[in-house]
């Protein structure tokens, strides 16, 4: 594949907490087409782990994204891009679970199971993406801070 997909969630494991929330993290005037993101891209790392033999290939599309966890289980993921201060963000939410029956949904669309929305930072750099999920200290902290208008 012509390009690499990293995912740092592990910060998921470490402290458990990511943002979610009940509302959308956009507002309509900063949905953005991002067509560099638009594609196949090879997952490298999950969960701190290496996958990059045994993981099929994620599919990002306009607004959905088809995901393989570390057991290479499949999950649809409803993605709506956006841009602040021309960083790129993803707010995701389950989409379908399955292409077929015969399992459940994997990581990635239980965690927006709940009818919350998610968020994740993209960092698109030469042929790399990496998908950083928003972290709840960071965000309390910043909020404290005064550095996070909200």
């Amino acid at each position: 594949m012509r390009k690499a997909l990293m995912l740092f969630l592990l910060s998921l494991l470490t402290s458990g907490c990511y943002v979610q929330s009940l509302n959308v993290f956009y507002a309509d005037n900063t949905i953005a087409v991002i067509p560099e993101l638009m594609g196949e891209w090879t997952s490298q790392i999950q969960m701190g782990e290496s996958v990059t033999n045994h993981i099929t290939f994620w599919t990002f599309g306009t607004n959905t994204v088809d995901t393989y966890d570390g057991d290479n289980a499949y999950s649809e993921l409803e993605v709506v891009y956006f841009k602040l201060d021309g960083t790129c963000f993803m707010d995701f939410t389950a989409g379908r679970p399955l292409k077929g029956r015969d399992s459940l949904g994997n990581f990635y669309w239980g965690a927006g199971l709940n009818l919350v929305h998610s968020l994740c930072k993209l960092q698109i750099e030469n042929d790399t993406l990496t998908l950083i999920p928003l972290d709840l200290d960071w965000f309390a902290d910043s909020i404290k801070e005064g550095t996070l208008d909200i």
